[in-house]
């Protein structure tokens, strides 16, 4: 969404997460372990040139179990090297929460197609941004489907979602090119 307001080729944003990262709330609600966050945030404040060094595995900050409701993928996701092992300059999650947008506008459509079940990133979490958005939007809840939603029917909900929003965009976009 950041992204897409610093282009004006974008033409439309598909998201199933909004979260605004630079709320100490929700910066230790989306961390596997809320003190380490809490923590974090602290250390950020007081020594960034010490946080700045440390580089973590992935899946020690971030809830992978909650990625999937499938045994198989939260343990892929956890041991993956470019996920859950991947190892994270705690500078990124610095520069995260230091990255204000009070009014965030991508500058287009968007749509949120958000996974009904999801335990790392509650719908309400992405409802709080979503409503601070100018652009046009459209919300979806997913019957259900974990963060990444896989499970049915929460995968076809998400698929018509996408399909439906990507034709009213290709309409819209049409429409502008005859004028």
């Amino acid at each position: 969404m950041h992204a897409a307001a610093l282009s004006d080729r974008v033409q439309g944003v598909i998201a199933t997460t909004l979260v605004d990262m630079a709320d100490p709330r929700t910066f230790i609600r989306a961390a596997r372990w809320p003190w380490l966050a809490a923590g974090a945030l602290v250390g950020f404040a007081v020594a960034p040139w010490l946080f700045d060094r440390l580089a973590l595995p992935l899946g020690w900050l971030a809830p992978m179990k909650a990625m999937s409701s499938r045994p198989a993928l939260q343990a892929y996701f956890h041991r993956d090297a470019i996920l859950g092992g991947a190892r994270t300059p705690a500078r990124f999650f610095r520069t995260l929460h230091a990255a204000r947008n009070d009014r965030p506008d991508p500058g287009c459509p968007l749509l949120l197609a958000h996974p009904g079940a999801d335990s790392w990133t509650p719908t309400s979490l992405s409802l709080e941004v979503l409503k601070r958005i100018p652009s046009e939007t459209e919300f979806v809840e997913l019957s259900n489907g974990s963060h990444l939603p896989l499970e049915s029917p929460a995968a076809a909900e998400l698929q018509m979602a996408v399909m439906g929003f990507l034709d009213r965009i290709s309409a819209a976009h049409g429409d502008r090119q005859r004028r």
